[in-house]
């Protein structure tokens, strides 16, 4: 382990107990992981493809269920707007706000269209799923703070937390297994045309 390793910090489901009304709620845990690739780990992923921003943000508008449109005033880096069934996108960003703030909205687009959830239900959810989709792709996460959950997922009862949590993974799953079926379609097709053919006898 390297002992300049990133920590992160984050809040974990603990033991479920009852409040004084009656009603069963989830303690949590705070709990400090390491980036894995910063430890010595023998049994690490190797030769994981690397992808270039360009490549990282088209598979990831692919995967939206909605269009992607590129504008030049928003108050935000993006925006999924429900009545419009668009995501908005502000020009200029660098690569890793426009990775980020795409990510979140998609995920947004992604629980009003999969699950019928509105944006008002999901804002932290949506920010958890951009957060790993960035930790997955090797995009840095240093804006991200998980130091508190929202009150309403603190107040949360324990029944309730689990759905969301994998409401979560569902949202997550759906996302990124898009994007990497884009991704290795490009890739294919990348090989198919560079591949010499067979001359005709």
């Amino acid at each position: 382990m390297d002992k300049d390793a990133t920590k992160i910090t984050i809040l974990e489901p603990g033991n479920e107990y009852t409040r004084h009304d009656g009603t069963r709620t989830m303690g949590f845990n705070a709990k400090t992981l390491y980036d894995i690739s910063e430890t010595s780990a023998k049994d690490a992923p190797v030769n994981v493809p690397r992808r270039s921003m360009q490549e990282l943000v088209a598979a990831l508008a692919q995967a939206s269920p909605v269009k992607c449109v590129a504008v030049d005033e928003l108050e935000m880096p993006a925006y999924y707007d429900m009545t419009q069934q668009t995501i908005f996108i502000r020009k200029g960003l660098n690569e890793n706000h426009l990775f980020a703030g795409v990510a979140k909205e998609v995920a947004a687009a992604t629980y009003d269209f999969k699950l019928s959830r509105t944006r008002d239900f999901t804002e932290f959810g949506s920010y958890c799923v951009a957060y790993m989709l960035c930790k997955k792709n090797g995009v840095p996460v240093d804006g991200f703070r998980f130091d508190t959950l929202p009150a309403e997922f603190s107040d949360m009862e324990s029944s309730a937390f689990k759905r969301e949590l994998g409401d979560i993974r569902s949202v997550l799953s759906d996302i990124h297994g898009a994007m990497y079926k884009t991704l290795d379609k490009d890739r294919n097709d990348h090989f198919s045309k560079s591949k010499p053919q067979a001359q005709a006898r």
